[in-house]
């Protein structure tokens, strides 16, 4: 299942795999969109999409790839994700952007230590600068300077790809950006780790805050 995949890296990413005879889900706000996605992916490709289920599945085979960012590096707040502040996101849009990406290495976290023992891989990556849509309300200055360091989102899309299909990931990368990640933020490392274990449980309260809220939708 691809989600985000209107433009850019998710668009990609779909390209790329139905291309290569994969049976994928796309998940959309929007049936208009989502039909035109459709529309514009099978009129360039076909395919002989297979499926495949995790307890028959080989080791390693059956991934979750979460697309994280750089900016819980550099902007997200101390632990990445506060339990307090999801009740009442503030007005910062940034602010929000860079802890909804910490959220999503701390459930990949949580997806992994859970599901692990499952053969199930699940790790967050970062696609790196991208140009898209997310930029469009930016001054004019401010695109025209980051332009300079951007890059096209079929190169995020690679390495989503990597992450999903390489026999260099396994359930040892389980949660983390792991060895190609060389110097994570200890605070947000603390949040990966359970009371119990040292850490703040940030991770581990974030998961069951989403599924309390996703509960009656499952």
């Amino acid at each position: 299942m691809v989600t985000g995949r209107n433009a850019g890296l998710g668009f990609e990413l779909l390209k790329m795999l139905y291309c290569k005879g994969a049976k994928v889900y796309m998940a959309s706000r929007t049936q208009s969109k989502a039909e035109a996605v459709i529309r514009a992916i099978v009129s360039t490709s076909t395919s002989t999409p297979g499926q495949v289920a995790a307890r028959s599945a080989p080791n390693n085979s059956v991934r979750v790839i979460s697309t994280s960012s750089v900016c819980v590096d550099t902007s997200a707040p101390k632990g990445g994700v506060k339990s307090a502040s999801l009740v009442t996101p503030t007005a910062d849009q940034a602010h929000d952007y860079a802890v909804s990406k910490a959220g999503k290495w701390l459930l990949a976290f949580e997806l992994a230590k859970r599901y692990g023992r499952d053969s199930i891989v699940s790790v967050a990556q970062n696609p790196g600068q991208l140009r898209r849509a997310i930029w469009d309300g930016a001054p004019k200055v401010a695109r025209k300077v980051v332009s300079l360091v951007l890059h096209s989102a079929l190169y995020g899309a690679y390495t989503a790809l990597r992450c999903g299909i390489s026999p260099d990931v396994t359930v040892v990368d389980g949660g983390r950006w792991g060895r190609w990640h060389p110097v994570p933020r200890k605070n947000i490392l603390d949040s990966l780790e359970s009371e119990k274990e040292g850490g703040t449980g940030e991770a581990e309260k974030f998961w069951d805050w989403c599924e309390e809220k996703t509960s009656e939708y499952a």
